[in-house]
């Protein structure tokens, strides 16, 4: 299995090298029955798709590689028959250069992470990844997010938001040095 992007030459961390993989394959059933029919990262906000926020935040500062982390015919079809390549979002957002779109292969995952794992061995990556859930919406400098992530000289960085109501969500337990825990 080769790399199938393009070689790319300078910092790793630059944004036209890092790799999105965009884990999108649960069932969403506390949202049924929106969707019975449709997956999660496909319901339509302002007729768009939730995950299409996600891209176009992070296609609009550079970054042009994504990998959808699929699971189940449905959020397949949903998410290729929106977004194919990757070609038409470009041109419809005017994105230069496109941004390419992958998919994992059909192999069964164990959750989010498996398929980060799976998506990485498969298209060979051995650069940064960006991993982003597909049902997301949220701004965030990516520059500054990797310059914070290379000063603490960390093997991975969590982006965490703080919420008033944390019930459903999981509680991370943070030190003095904005360390996760638990």
């Amino acid at each position: 299995m080769g790399n199938n992007y393009a070689p790319l030459v300078g910092d790793s961390y630059a944004p036209e090298r890092l790799r999105v993989i965009i884990p999108v394959g649960g069932k969403a059933t506390r949202l049924l029955p929106l969707t019975a029919e449709t997956s999660k990262a496909c319901l339509r906000l302002l007729n768009r798709p939730l995950v299409e926020f996600s891209l176009l935040t992070l296609a609009r500062q550079g970054i042009r590689h994504f990998i959808f982390g699929v699971k189940g015919y449905t959020n397949y079809r949903d998410l290729y028959d929106y977004f194919e390549s990757g070609y038409g979002f470009s041109v419809r957002y005017d994105i230069k250069p496109r941004i390419h779109i992958k998919y994992q292969p059909n192999v069964e995952d164990l959750g989010s992470a498996d398929s980060a794992r799976i998506n990485m061995e498969y298209y060979d990556i051995d650069n940064p990844v960006f991993a982003v859930q597909g049902d997301n919406i949220f701004e965030i400098n990516i520059k500054d997010l990797m310059q914070f992530h290379r000063e603490k000289g960390a093997l991975m960085t969590i982006v965490l938001r703080e919420v008033q109501n944390v019930e459903g969500l999981g509680i991370a337990d943070i030190d003095k040095d904005n360390r996760i825990r638990r």
